[in-house]
């Protein structure tokens, strides 16, 4: 509140000061636009949310932002009543002096957050293209400087482009560990920004030709996206994050180290290996995340695993972990984010050969729920859901598609993908982990993994519409039924994870469960997912009226009696739950023991009657297998 009274107080005294100068009068009209100028840019660069006072390159972004909404409110509405100048010289009296006032409450304070290391190359670069747009307009006869005015608007435009890249952090060169989208999304906003800006500086000079030097802004804007992005695209290195490697001491033990630790007594061996990953953890490595160390050292005793036995990394590259000696680890963190890992499971294959039996391994997620949280919270209500739409296209949709995947991998190498909860920690079993805790924080997953043994040997599951579930069929036979993907990919490794921490709800399936999408429970509430189950029945793997086909995993919570009697005879695409309705794992099993029982000495008249019921079940009782 403070900030918005300063900022209130500032704009409103550069009002009455260049109003009264210019024409001695104080009109309302254009007192009310200036600050629906200064309140729509506070909104948009979320300036409400800040605590900080001044910040120099905030109130330079604000103080652009207000002139390119001003610029495009000039050029597209044509209002009589208001003094386009007297607004204009408010904007620039008021920035001024909140610049000035930044700086000089930045030096006062003795912080300057704002001033970066910047390379002389960006600005130099610019220069040259937006001078050569020009050069080329003077040579081609569609541009002209010998009017006043005309040299007075160039000049503003080239200010105007230094301070548009400035107030973007564009200074710095590209961050190659960075994919191409984010480091070019900040020259979008710059070059948008550029543009509203042009507008009001044309707004204010009606005698210079207004649509040649919009064409040629237009024609710079192009031209420098296309450098930049062919700079970034060609002199990008495959880089990976620095491993932190081993630990160092933080709390040395009466001058013996890690190199003479084999002749340290057993009594400070014991010491050594128990307290130092603890108070490096804790001093170190987690330090600026007091809330993760404590839910780790929660989770794990941390004060438990061997020091010369332990590696903390933030490295997306598998060569960090390939180069390490097979059961080697007995403790591993790994502080970059699963999202920019390329392969996954090969980098999961990897960790798991490092480790020991029982071995300890530590990771973050970013999944798409939290994403989907984050973008609400960063952004109004319907931009939120456009901006998610797209970015779900982007990095959810286009690696799993054939067609899009190499072009999703080419230009973004695989880093920030959108990886759900259930895939990730489907990943993890299918690798031969067990998961044996998960808590979020800041908007990210952490997960505490064990080592159980080697990554499973059948193949990955595919990332298609149709997918293939192993089921039990006639005789203990596994047979591959037919579905519309209704799960997130890898969710069929979880199912033990998920029985065994949740448990079952009324209809006997597993609570939370949050495998499934959100279309999938249309899918599953229209009957949509099972239609690719015809494809069963004509292989003649499974009938029309039967018992559900069902897991190894939830065939194993099933009694011998039923499951003797379940092998006898094909599953059914109408199971006998729709016909009882039962609501708990005991009432499911009497239920399709009842059915056996019948179906064995009257086949086709149980099923007639079993079908018949399960139909008005589902029509007139609107039964549903949740």
């Amino acid at each position: 509140m403070t900030k918005l009274i300063s900022l209130l107080v500032i704009y409103s005294l550069s009002y009455v000061g260049v109003s009264l100068y210019y024409t001695n009068d104080l009109l309302h009209n254009n007192y009310v636009i200036t600050l629906c100028g200064l309140f729509l840019s506070i909104f948009f660069i979320k300036d409400y949310k800040r605590a900080e006072l001044f910040i120099v390159n905030y109130s330079l972004k604000r103080g652009l932002l207000m002139a390119s909404l001003m610029g495009l409110f000039f050029y597209f509405v044509k209002i009589e009543i208001i003094n386009r100048e007297i607004i204009a010289l408010t904007i620039v009296a008021g920035f001024t002096s909140e610049l000035i006032i930044s700086i000089i409450y930045r030096l006062s304070h003795k912080v300057n957050r704002t001033i970066k290391k910047f390379s002389l190359k960006i600005p130099i670069l610019e220069t040259f293209i937006f001078s050569s747009v020009f050069a080329i307009g003077l040579l081609l006869k569609k541009l002209t400087i010998e009017e006043t005015e005309s040299q007075i608007v160039i000049a503003l435009l080239f200010v105007s482009l230094i301070l548009s890249h400035y107030s973007n952090f564009l200074f710095k060169d590209f961050n190659y560990n960075l994919n191409y989208w984010r480091n070019i999304w900040s020259r979008i906003k710059s070059y948008l920004l550029f543009i509203f800006i042009t507008l009001l500086i044309l707004s204010l000079y009606p005698s210079v030709p207004k649509i040649n030097i919009f064409i040629f802004i237009i024609l710079y804007v192009l031209i420098s996206f296309t450098i930049n992005s062919l700079r970034f695209l060609t002199q990008r290195k495959i880089q990976t994050d620095e491993v932190y490697g081993k630990f160092i001491n933080i709390t040395p033990i009466e001058e013996e180290n890690y190199y003479n630790y084999e002749s340290v007594s057993f009594e400070k061996k014991r010491k050594y290996k128990s307290d130092v990953l603890l108070l490096e953890l804790k001093e170190k490595y987690l330090k600026n995340y007091p809330q993760v160390f404590d839910y780790l050292n929660q989770a794990i005793a941390l004060n438990s695993y061997d020091r010369k036995k332990t590696l903390i990394l933030r490295s997306s590259d598998i060569y960090n972990v390939e180069v390490l000696t097979d059961n080697s680890l007995e403790f591993m963190i790994n502080l970059h984010e699963l999202n920019d890992i390329r392969r996954v499971n090969q980098y999961l294959i990897e960790v798991n050969k490092k480790l020991e039996n029982n071995g300890i391994y530590i990771g973050i997620l970013e999944p798409i729920k939290l994403k989907y949280l984050k973008f609400m919270n960063n952004y109004p209500y319907y931009l939120a859901k456009l901006l998610y739409f797209f970015d779900f296209i982007w990095r959810r949709m286009m690696p799993k598609l054939p067609l899009t995947r190499n072009i999703y991998f080419a230009i973004s190498n695989g880093r920030n993908r959108a990886i759900s909860m259930a895939e990730c920690l489907g990943r993890l079993y299918y690798c031969g982990f067990e998961v044996i805790s998960t808590h979020n924080i800041d908007n990210f997953m952490w997960f505490i993994a064990v080592k159980t043994g080697l990554p499973k040997t059948d193949k990955k599951p595919s990332y298609g519409p149709i997918i293939k579930l192993n089921r039990v069929g006639k005789n203990r036979k596994l047979i591959n039924v037919y579905k519309f993907r209704t799960m997130y990919p890898y969710s069929e490794y979880i199912q033990k994870f998920l029985y065994e921490r949740y448990g079952l709800e009324v209809g006997g399936k597993l609570k939370n469960d949050f495998r499934i999408t959100s279309w999938g429970k249309v899918f599953r509430k229209l009957w949509i997912d099972e239609l690719p189950m015809l494809l069963n029945y004509l292989r003649r793997e499974i009938k029309i009226v039967g018992v559900r086909p069902i897991s190894q995993q939830y065939f194993n919570l099933y009694p011998e009696e039923l499951k003797e009697k379940r092998i006898k005879t094909k599953p059914g695409l109408v199971p006998p739950f729709y016909y009882d309705l039962p609501k708990t794992l005991n009432e499911i099993i009497i239920s399709e023991l009842k059915y056996l029982d019948s179906y064995f000495k009257k086949p086709l008249r149980t099923d007639i009657k079993y079908f018949f019921k399960a139909f008005y079940n589902i029509i007139f009782r609107h039964a549903r297998s949740r």
